[in-house]
């Protein structure tokens, strides 16, 4: 993939016009079904202009889950994250509502993206959480190792566990999910400190 100026305003527009259209698409189509050819013809722009800025649908669709469940992130979670029942308590509404964000947008193609974006959320989640735990005090050096398994296991709880709630139309409200959810993870935080 060619270098390109992230903040030139063409660059940027041109960004724009092809999310815009993949999201268009892939809501009418499903992701499975739709080509780069169905993305860069209602975009409006060639596949080499496609190609210099994603290498394929599932790098545009990895990029368009980061940028907005960073988002999503930023809007609820404060800069010093710590791990207690606020934090985990955010961070399970954010994922419901990134879901919620999904279906709104591609309804159609809702169920065959949410297996494809489970590991980017995951490492999203897995970042917050592996720094949020870094920053805080109560760990020595050597337990550093520990921080990396620990923020997995919490990542991918809450992924799986929202994932699980929403594909499966539990019948537990949201409240009862996030609950269960600060729960879980907080008994096995304070066992670790």
């Amino acid at each position: 993939m060619a270098t390109i100026n992230e903040n030139d305003p063409r660059v940027k527009r041109t960004r724009e016009l092809i999310t815009t259209a993949f999201i268009s698409v892939v809501s009418k189509k499903g992701f499975e079904s739709i080509t780069v050819k169905d993305i860069t013809t209602a975009a409006t722009v060639n596949r080499t202009t496609f190609y210099a800025h994603f290498t394929d649908k599932y790098d545009l669709l990895d990029t368009l889950v980061a940028e907005k469940f960073t988002e999503l992130l930023s809007n609820k979670i404060q800069e010093e994250l710590s791990i207690n029942e606020h934090s985990i308590h955010n961070l399970v509404l954010c994922l419901c509502d990134f879901f919620e964000m999904i279906k709104a947008t591609c309804d159609c193609g809702y169920i065959s993206i949410l297996p494809l974006i489970g590991n980017k959320i995951t490492e999203e989640l897995y970042s917050i959480i592996y720094t949020a735990f870094k920053n805080e005090p109560v760990w020595a050096e050597p337990e550093i190792m520990h921080i990396e398994l620990i923020s997995t296991m919490i990542s991918t709880s809450i992924y799986n566990a929202v994932y699980r709630w929403e594909i499966q139309k539990m019948d537990i409200t949201r409240e009862v999910l996030v609950e269960e959810v600060i729960d879980f993870v907080l008994t096995g935080v304070n066992k670790r400190i």
